[in-house]
């Protein structure tokens, strides 16, 4: 992306469209799984970022985060180590 480019320890990921309501109408809870974590896809990394690259789906604390908007998606800058795993690659 163009718009933006991590440095140092820094991750910049995008986070997951979250259904609130089912297909057959029932209302979902809190979207934040046990402990609070999110998954994001990760859009940038810094130079100093080593486990994770561009692409990985990421579970993240939350609060360790900060969030931006961009183009109505929700962003997170997050540092490499509060990234609690790599969901998928």
């Amino acid at each position: 992306m163009e718009f933006l480019r991590a440095v140092k320890d820094k991750i910049v990921g995008i986070e997951h469209e979250r259904k609130t309501v089912t297909d057959s109408g029932i209302i979902m809870g809190s979207p934040l799984g046990v402990g609070g974590a999110l998954n994001y896809t990760v859009l940038a990394i810094g130079p100093d970022v080593k486990g994770v690259k561009v692409g990985d789906e990421i579970a993240v604390e939350w609060s360790n985060g900060t969030f931006f908007f961009h183009e109505n998606k929700k962003h997170i800058v997050i540092q490499e180590k509060y990234v609690g795993a790599v969901v998928s690659e």
